[in-house]
């Protein structure tokens, strides 16, 4: 049990290493396409890195999670195998859905030709993201960092050409094609260093392997929903409303914070098996002190590393910020962007728990409260006042999942507790 904080650490390192790998390329990408794209390319290119991110969401409920909670306790052992086959088919599954749920976004509502490029490139995306869940489930954090680097440098290289000139007759759809390569090449990475071609079916065995945990699933799938509703549903609700060129300056905006989100993402990747381990062998009390030092270090961060931002916002020369109101956006983007840096413990306390109904009642009632304020400024104000609804969404997660692990009895309603019967974790005698 001593060795875990090492161990913890050395996890830590590997993986934020690879995540800030993918935010500093992702992060360079729009810098350049900021000054390289129109407005309204720029406007549509953002909305589909958002379908992206969503994505990337439904692939860690639908098989990043169960590979997290499931396969680290039979890493290295045969056992394991049937659940990377089983996990593995839903994730391939699941990226050929949102690659098709992307194409089909770009052909009816964007009216874009980059429908196949943009398509891949999302399929690709939430492929990889995957595959690094896995290999974090399977104690491999090597391989994932090395994909991580993979997929950097292969970007970096294509993004340099891009810059340099090589962009073809339509740019956008130049862009989402040498994101769909930077993708596969990680993948074709992470392949390698497994030194074992994936296995995928769909036979019966699979299909029952999969249903024991349907219940369990479906709730983190509806959880995720109301969580993307809540924290995705505004923006998209601005872009729909106020239209791609209007919602380019914003999106630009969330780009200078775009390594905060990573870095959650990092973390919660990283801590949320060591949290499951803590939890399911009946050491409630670790896990909590895990969750307490870690909640304090991420807001320290996201609160120095915002601050330095918004100091230099007036100072930004982008051409979608011509004629808007910079430093507005700006302290906005921010008070969004800190609420989730407080509630990402207490959220993967509530997975952990199997507590998904109350997180998706938390997400739903953050979802509403938001989305109707975020009409409401639509109608009598300027797109980036908008935002003040995304804070409003943001902080009542915040509320909710801070009641919810610190006075449990308060938000307890019926059926709450879905799916502990079947993953329960293990107490100890008097525990």
């Amino acid at each position: 049990m001593r060795a875990a904080p090492a161990a913890l650490l050395r996890r830590g390192a590997l993986m934020l290493s690879g995540e800030m790998l993918q935010s500093a390329f992702h992060f360079a990408l729009n810098i350049v396409l900021i000054h390289q794209l129109a407005p309204t390319d720029y406007g549509i290119f953002a909305i589909v890195m958002l379908m992206g991110g969503l994505a990337l969401t439904y692939m860690r409920s639908l098989a990043g999670l169960p590979a997290n909670l499931l396969i680290p306790a039979h890493a290295g052992r045969r056992r394991a195998l049937p659940f990377e086959v089983t996990f593995g088919t839903v994730a391939a599954l699941s990226a050929l859905a949102m690659g098709l749920a992307t194409a089909a976004l770009l052909a009816l509502w964007l009216r874009s030709d980059s429908l196949v490029a943009g398509g891949a490139f999302v399929a690709l995306w939430a492929l990889r993201s995957y595959l690094r869940s896995l290999a974090f489930a399977k104690g491999r954090q090597g391989e994932a960092s090395l994909g991580d680097l993979t997929f950097a440098l292969t970007g970096a290289l294509l993004v340099a050409g891009f810059a340099l000139g090589w962009r073809g007759a339509d740019p956008l759809n130049s862009v989402f094609m040498l994101l769909a390569a930077a993708n596969g090449a990680g993948i074709l990475m992470a392949l390698g260093l497994a030194r074992r071609w994936p296995r995928l079916t769909l036979r019966r065995s699979m299909r029952r392997r999969y249903g024991t945990i349907g219940r369990q699933v479906l709730w983190s799938v509806l959880g995720t929903t109301t969580t993307n509703i809540q924290g995705q549903g505004q923006v998209m609700l601005i872009a729909a409303c106020a239209g791609p060129a209007a919602y380019a300056p914003l999106a630009a905006m969330t780009v200078m914070f775009a390594p905060l989100r990573m870095l959650t993402a990092a973390i919660g990747n990283m801590v949320q098996p060591e949290l499951a381990r803590l939890w399911q062998a009946g050491a409630t009390e670790a896990a909590l002190r895990i969750a307490r030092r870690w909640t304090l270090g991420v807001a320290l961060v996201g609160i120095l590393y915002g601050a330095v931002v918004v100091t230099l916002v007036p100072f930004l020369r982008f051409p979608v910020f011509d004629g808007q109101p910079v430093l507005l956006i700006g302290l906005l983007t921010f008070a969004t962007a800190l609420p989730p840096l407080f509630y990402l413990m207490p959220r993967l306390l509530l997975e952990v728990r199997r507590s998904f109904r109350l997180a998706a009642a938390i997400g739903l009632a953050g979802a509403a409260i938001g989305m109707g304020l975020v009409a409401l400024i639509l109608l009598v104000a300027t797109p980036p006042w908008a935002l003040v609804g995304a804070f409003a969404s943001e902080a009542t997660v915040l509320a909710g999942s801070l009641l919810a692990i610190l006075r449990p009895e308060a938000l307890r309603f019926r059926g709450s507790g879905a799916g502990a019967k079947t993953w329960a974790p293990a107490r100890r005698a008097g525990a």
